[in-house]
């Protein structure tokens, strides 16, 4: 599997609410108010994948971050 994606760096203070919610209940702890921690969303644009070598190349899931199947 191949994805082109963007990436944002997100201080751990500028978590959106639901976010750090989300983070809170997944991982046991809440991340915001403690030390600085960075965090990293991305936003997939594009996707391929393939099984085999003798594949066809046309092989997208995703273009410009739409899904195509």
């Amino acid at each position: 599997m191949l994805i082109e994606s963007t990436a944002e760096v997100i201080a751990s203070d500028g978590l959106p609410d639901d976010t750090g919610e989300a983070l809170a209940r997944k991982l046991g702890w809440d991340p915001r108010g403690r030390e600085a921690r960075v965090f990293l969303a991305f936003r997939p644009l594009r996707m391929l994948v393939w099984r085999e070598e003798n594949e066809p190349a046309e092989r997208e899931l995703m273009r410009d971050g739409a899904w195509r199947v």
